[in-house]
């Protein structure tokens, strides 16, 4: 299977009934920070569980995510940061990021990963303190804003998994949208983009 999705909230594991909500144990699994990307193997050789174009697997190619901004590319190098090797690129990418959790100010992280052909997740975390998180996302065919979820959260790393739905519910397997998060006073925003095959 691969990975991806949007529209409703989901805690893993995937096959539950939809409902909003998140892993509240503030715990992200190691090496979960975006899709399908490379696992380091011993003797330097990279095990792929992806396309060789599509390191997010949104179902996108990687060059294609990059120009329209829905991959992220830190160093600026030309490859998603979803398969970069560069050490310092590959730590951030696989848990660095959850460093984040509990800083102080209003800094945050917010990151995506494509799942399964079927969810996407967003992944943040919250500064020092207790902060309202709330995430909606706005669909490009529709322009409905979908509130994915909003709560009062203490410190720590998250993960909050959704499906895209069409206004009927039925499964949107490709699109394009806007994700906004917002984290106490602050707000991120990304690009989504997915063209799964169903």
């Amino acid at each position: 299977m691969r990975r991806c999705g949007l529209i409703l909230a989901l805690l893993l594991p995937l096959g539950s009934a939809p409902r909003p909500t998140v892993d509240t144990t503030g715990a992200v699994p190691q090496n979960a920070g975006s899709g399908g990307a490379p696992q380091r193997a011993t003797g330097g050789a990279i095990k792929n569980d992806y396309g060789p174009d599509d390191c997010n697997d949104n179902g996108i190619p990687d060059d294609e995510d990059l120009k329209q901004g829905s991959a992220e590319d830190i160093n600026h190098d030309g490859t998603a940061d979803d398969c970069d090797m560069e050490q310092s690129v590959y730590d951030w990418v696989h848990g660095d990021w959850q460093k984040l959790a509990g800083a102080k100010g209003d800094t945050a992280y917010v990151g995506v990963l494509y799942w399964r052909e079927d969810s996407i997740g967003v992944l943040y975390t919250v500064p020092a303190g207790k902060h309202r998180v709330v995430v909606t996302v706005r669909d490009y065919s529709s322009w409905r804003t979908v509130v994915v979820w909003n709560k009062r959260q203490k410190a720590g790393a998250y993960r909050v998994l959704w499906r895209p739905s069409k206004p009927d519910g039925s499964f949107m397997p490709r699109g394009r949208a806007d994700l906004n998060v917002r984290i106490g006073r602050r707000e991120y925003h990304k690009f989504l983009a997915w063209r799964w095959r169903r």
